[in-house]
């Protein structure tokens, strides 16, 4: 599916736009109340712009599927429409019903749903995208650090080999790693895989080696040579 595609980009401003309409029936807003939202969020269209000009600059953040600067200029107007026009009027409603206590739940309401969107996002993708000039090597010592961590050690293979490869990690830093030790230490990443009893244990391994196999050239630079 093509996620730059005139149609999908008309129809995402389209059908945020039916439900800023729902959005308006049922919170029975009046014209002015409207157009007031509608004026009120035209500035997040640029702000967001900027946002991602700046994020892409400094190598913060940038769309996997747009190679320019920013996105379409439909993702902002729906962007607009939705996060500024529609929770808008959410927001003023709850606001005039429940006053402070509606606007202290609108607004944990509101964080709340962004990082349930995110975490949404990142169980449809299977990738992670850094800006350029990030160190991978750190990129997977952090995420051992994580896994070593939080591991139960219930299971030899996630007890064994998540220090393993944390401490192959922190040799190849060091330009140190021995071939052979980085070669066990990837066929025990495979093991752990198929042989973890819990989802923890088999997803732990995958940092590392889809570290080693997409920057191999990076890696080799730092291991002894063979």
């Amino acid at each position: 599916m093509n996620l730059l595609s005139p149609t999908l980009l008309i129809a995402s401003v389209a059908i945020t736009a039916i439900v800023f309409a729902i959005v308006a029936f049922f919170s029975r807003a009046g014209l002015r109340r409207i157009v007031g939202v509608l004026l009120a969020a035209i500035p997040i269209i640029p702000m967001v712009m900027s946002y991602d000009r700046i994020a892409s600059d400094f190598g913060w953040w940038h769309y996997p599927s747009v190679t320019a600067v920013n996105a379409p200029l439909a993702w902002y107007v729906a962007a607009a429409l939705g996060f500024g026009a529609a929770f808008g009027l959410v927001g003023w409603r709850v606001i005039r019903r429940w006053e402070m206590r509606g606007l202290l739940a609108f607004l944990l309401v509101f964080a709340l749903f962004g990082v349930a969107r995110d975490y949404g996002y990142s169980l449809t993708t299977r990738f992670i995208v850094f800006g350029p000039g990030r160190d991978m090597l750190q990129v997977a010592h952090n995420f051992l650090d994580f896994f070593v961590e939080e591991s139960c050690g219930q299971c030899t293979p996630c007890r064994l080999g998540n220090p393993q490869m944390l401490e192959a990690v922190k040799l190849l830093k060091k330009g140190a790693c021995p071939p052979e030790f980085l070669k066990s230490v990837k066929e025990l990443g495979a093991t752990m895989q198929v042989a973890s009893k819990c989802g923890l244990g088999q997803t732990s391994p995958s940092a590392f080696l889809s570290i080693l196999e997409g920057f191999g050239d990076e890696i080799a630079n730092r291991a002894p040579s063979a």
